[in-house]
C-alpha cells in the first residue's frame, strides 16, 4: 500500500520542481526584458534589477548574453563594477557567432574593462586592439570613441603619455 502510495507523490513533486524551475525561468527573461526597457530612462533601477535576477548563468547562452550587455551598459551610467571575466568570455561568444557588429565591438568593449579591473592590462590592450578594429570596419563610432578613450586610460595608467594622448584625440575623431 505504501509503494502505491509513493508513486503518485513522487510524480507530484517532480512536477512541481518542473513548474517551479518554469516559473523562476519565466520570472527570469521578465526582469531581463523590463530592465532593457529600463535602461534608456532609469539605469539605477535597470540595474538593480539586473541585480536582482536570480541565477543568471543558468540563463541559455542568447539570454545570458543579453543580460551581460544590459549589465555593461548599465556601468557606463551607474559606475558600479564589471562583471567578472569569465562571465563576460561566455557572452563574448555567443556574440561573435550570433550578434551584430556594434554587439561584437561593444562586448570586447566590456571585456576589455573586466580585465583592465582585474589588473590584466595586457589582455586588456588585446580585446580593445580588436574591438577597435571590428568598430572601425564596421563604422561603428561611437564604441570606437569609448574603446579609445579606455585604451588611453592604459596608456595613462603605465605613464605612456604620448600614446595615451593619441587615443583621446582618436577618441574625439570617432565622437565628433
Amino acid at each position: 500500500m505504501k509503494q502505491l502510495l509513493c508513486l503518485p507523490l513522487s510524480i507530484l513533486f517532480c512536477l512541481l520542481a518542473v513548474r517551479c524551475s518554469d516559473e523562476t525561468a519565466t520570472r527570469r527573461l521578465a526582469m531581463l526584458d523590463a530592465a532593457g526597457r529600463l535602461l534608456p530612462t532609469d539605469a539605477d533601477s535597470a540595474s538593480r534589477m539586473l541585480a536582482g535576477i536570480p541565477q543568471p548563468e543558468e540563463l541559455g547562452n542568447r539570454d545570458f548574453a543579453r543580460w551581460c550587455m544590459l549589465c555593461g551598459r548599465s556601468t557606463n551610467y551607474t559606475h558600479a563594477d564589471t562583471l567578472r571575466i569569465h562571465q563576460w568570455e561566455r557572452a563574448q561568444k555567443w556574440i561573435d557567432k550570433h550578434g551584430s557588429p556594434e554587439e561584437r565591438a561593444e562586448v570586447g568593449l566590456f571585456l576589455g574593462r573586466a580585465y583592465a579591473e582585474d589588473g590584466e592590462w595586457d589582455l586588456a590592450m588585446q580585446t580593445y586592439a580588436e574591438a577597435l578594429h571590428c568598430a572601425k570596419e564596421h563604422k561603428v563610432y561611437n564604441v570606437a570613441g569609448y574603446i579609445c578613450a579606455y585604451m588611453a586610460d592604459l596608456y595613462g595608467f603605465r605613464d605612456i603619455t604620448s600614446e595615451c594622448l593619441k587615443k583621446r584625440e582618436e577618441a574625439c575623431e570617432f565622437f565628433k
